[in-house]
């Protein structure tokens, strides 16, 4: 079947729980949602936009790449300036890709009543507590299991032509280093100058992983279109321990980046 996105909206006088929405299209969508945004710029031209498509799943979300026309990707020098929750508010539109034949599937089930300014895109909102739930032990005491823990990645062009592009990691015991439906989101627009993470043989903008251990080893790629410097950096760690290590393996040289401090 070829790619099909389908443009949608939700339909109802209160937000929707994207995640659950997800779940109960499974058999219909390829498990990701997709958010428009332009963020500047006047002019209804393609190629002058500012603007582009943040994508979000049950991992979470990154935001939208700069699309820079029919033929060039979307990893222009800019990014969306929202980082999309799992909630969408009243009236919103969004896209999905639908992957088999069938029905989407809007219910009850999936409203929710939050304030908008509650969800801010981060994983100090509301939002964040959907993503541990609490277990009483016989004695009384609670812990949390299902936490997942979460790396954000942003790639920028240093001297080269713009480009920037963030990527979301994350880890939990719930989920695997292979494909997790709803879970995973794959790179579709990959510009010539960019970064994906690498699963199987696609190229990943979210990516889910089974529990972090001392020896856990992700793969990144990066595309360049000349011999140009490039910045990659960690811009947010969410339930990470402070002395957690995280360092970057340049493939090529053999040289290790500590990326908790440099």
């Amino acid at each position: 079947m070829s790619k099909t996105d389908y443009l949608l909206g939700n339909p109802y006088p209160s937000g929707i729980d994207l995640h659950k929405f997800i779940l109960d299209n499974s058999a219909v969508i390829d498990g990701n949602i997709l958010l428009w945004q332009q963020w500047s710029g006047t002019s209804h031209n393609l190629d002058e936009y500012n603007g582009g498509y943040a994508t979000v799943n049950i991992s979470g979300s990154v935001r939208a790449s700069q699309f820079v026309g029919l033929n060039g990707g979307n990893s222009g020098g800019f990014e969306g300036t929202k980082l999309p929750t799992r909630y969408l508010p009243v009236g919103q539109g969004f896209n999905a890709e639908i992957s088999a034949n069938g029905n989407v599937v809007f219910n009850n089930s999936q409203r929710v009543f939050i304030k908008e300014a509650d969800a801010d895109g981060t994983d100090s909102d509301l939002g964040s507590a959907f993503l541990r739930t609490s277990e009483i032990s016989e004695d009384g005491s609670i812990s949390e299991v299902n936490v997942m823990q979460k790396i954000r990645l942003e790639f920028n062009s240093v001297d080269g032509p713009e480009a920037r592009r963030e990527l979301l990691l994350a880890f939990s015991n719930y989920t695997t280093d292979d494909f997790d439906y709803g879970y995973e989101a794959e790179n579709s627009g990959e510009g010539n100058d960019d970064m994906s993470l690498v699963l199987e043989d696609q190229l990943m903008l979210i990516q889910a992983y089974a529990e972090v251990t001392d020896d856990k080893i992700v793969s990144l790629s990066i595309r360049t279109s000349g011999a140009y410097n490039c910045e990659i950096k960690i811009t947010d760690l969410v339930n990470f321990d402070d002395d957690q290590d995280v360092y970057l393996k340049d493939n090529l040289t053999g040289v290790i980046f500590d990326l908790r401090n440099d």
